[in-house]
């Protein structure tokens, strides 16, 4: 089995959140591991998309334990994705609705 294809990110830990009540800001956070040995991922690209253009929303790297923070979310249809060299790419479909959010 090829070693690209082998490993898969799991983005564990998904965790929704308010920011502040005015402005309808949701944060999303969550932790990168490779989903065989359940080791973080450090240096990772955590990207939001828009649907149906996959224009980059917002992006961050994760740290030293995996873990990402992306901030100032609006509602809307988004798919999260992963990337690092080695790995194949993860997506996530999201959907965030006034204080709601889930995956889709």
């Amino acid at each position: 089995m090829n070693k690209r294809s082998a490993f898969l990110f799991v983005l564990l830990m998904f965790q929704w959140s308010v920011v502040t009540a005015q402005k309808n800001s949701i944060t999303i956070s969550g932790v990168v591991t490779d989903k065989i040995n359940k080791q973080a991922i450090e240096f990772a690209t955590v990207q939001l998309l828009n649907i149906p253009d996959s224009s980059v929303v917002t992006s961050t790297v994760t740290d030293k334990k995996g873990k990402f923070i992306l901030t100032d979310i609006a509602a809307g249809k988004y798919i999260l994705q992963c990337s690092f060299i080695g790995y194949t790419k993860s997506n996530q479909h999201v959907s965030v609705s006034g204080y709601a959010a889930g995956f889709v």
